[in-house]
């Protein structure tokens, strides 16, 4: 039987904008607010790109899993070089830490009481034990606007999940 709780944390996204470009890191582990605050503060306080001294940046911990970092880029057009510096930091900070905050083959769900992360093969099991089904909450670190953040965490039926493990939920 899946889970179809709603998770109950983050429904409201604490930034000062509402729309802007945002980058969304994931980490297996649940994350502590403090050490964030003390690595991340200090880059996005020195965070430059082409032709502007400084990118008002601001972050947030979602979840405890999630580190979305966000910029109000309507007055602010990013180059690749800043993207390039932000994602430069956050590979150094893995190393560093020994902790992976880029992956794209972790798939991420939550059962209102924690969340979990799992490769392809293993959510693809799960699927067939009925242990994730369609009215599992399913994040997207993918979303890469500040305003489609409210799509972050939805029921597997409403993601681009649902496309994706269409014949093992046999729709």
């Amino acid at each position: 039987m899946s889970t179809n709780s709603s998770p109950s944390k983050n429904t409201e996204y604490p930034f000062t904008f509402s729309q802007g470009k945002c980058w969304i890191f994931a980490s297996e582990e649940p994350l502590d607010l403090k050490y964030l605050e003390s690595n991340l503060i200090p880059f996005l306080a020195t965070w430059k790109g082409e032709n502007h001294p400084h990118i008002p940046a601001e972050f947030a911990l979602l979840y405890g899993h999630f580190i979305v970092v966000a910029v109000e880029d309507k007055h602010l057009p990013l180059s690749g070089c800043s993207m390039d510096s932000l994602v430069r930091f956050i590979l150094k900070w893995e190393k560093q830490d020994q902790r992976v905050l880029m992956s794209r083959k972790l798939f991420f769900n939550t059962n209102a009481a924690q969340v979990r992360s799992l490769d392809r093969f293993n959510f693809i099991q799960e699927i067939k034990l009925g242990k994730i089904g369609l009215d599992t909450f399913v994040f997207d670190p993918c979303i890469d606007r500040l305003e489609n953040l409210d799509s972050f965490c939805q029921p597997l039926r409403l993601s681009w999940h649902r496309e994706v493990f269409a014949r093992e939920l046999g729709i």
